[in-house]
């Protein structure tokens, strides 16, 4: 971008804002910022369907509706091969959402730097099957900050910030 850049969500569909369905994709890491903003009756602002997303520096997702994700990873089918990522390295989740990022099967959350500080139910909704690992920044302000259902991996180590971990489930763990 060659100046701050705010793309805001005005509809009423069902339909994401962005859909990645394949490669890599980067919102921020340059000088401006870029946000990607949300209403009260837009559905979730990325749905990630096997590509590789990361939020960086300058990058800013705010989510604005109580009722859906800022982020899905992967699809909620339980039989699905395909796998997709999200990188949160330096950027921030804000806003109003009823989870701010949901780690579906099969799909990797990867949070180095950056923040998620939405008021929601869930900050960090982790599914069967998926893998979310946090070596720096802060999720704050949910009810459950991190709720795990059951993960494959679920790892925290660094400098974080979590307010609360709910293991919703026998066998369910984190290192």
């Amino acid at each position: 971008a060659y100046k701050d850049v705010t793309l805001s969500w005005t509809g009423t569909s069902t339909k994401p804002m962005f859909q990645p369905t394949g490669g890599n994709w980067t919102f921020g890491g340059g000088e401006y910022s870029i946000t990607l903003k949300g209403n009260s009756n837009s559905s979730h602002l990325i749905d990630i369907i096997s590509a590789e997303v990361t939020l960086t520096s300058n990058g800013s997702i705010e989510i604005n509706s109580g009722y859906e994700y800022g982020v899905a990873i992967g699809q909620e089918s339980s039989t699905t091969t395909n796998k997709s990522v999200f990188h949160l390295d330096g950027g921030k989740i804000i806003g109003r959402a009823d989870t701010s990022v949901v780690v579906y099967g099969n799909s990797q959350f990867i949070m180095k730097r950056g923040s998620i500080t939405a008021t929601a139910s869930k900050g960090v909704h982790v599914k069967a099957g998926s893998a979310f690992s946090m070596t720096g920044g802060d999720i704050l302000n949910s009810t459950y900050d991190v709720f795990v259902e059951k993960s494959d991996l679920f790892t925290i180590s660094g400098k974080v910030q979590v307010g609360t971990i709910k293991l919703n489930g026998i066998g369910v763990y984190f290192t």
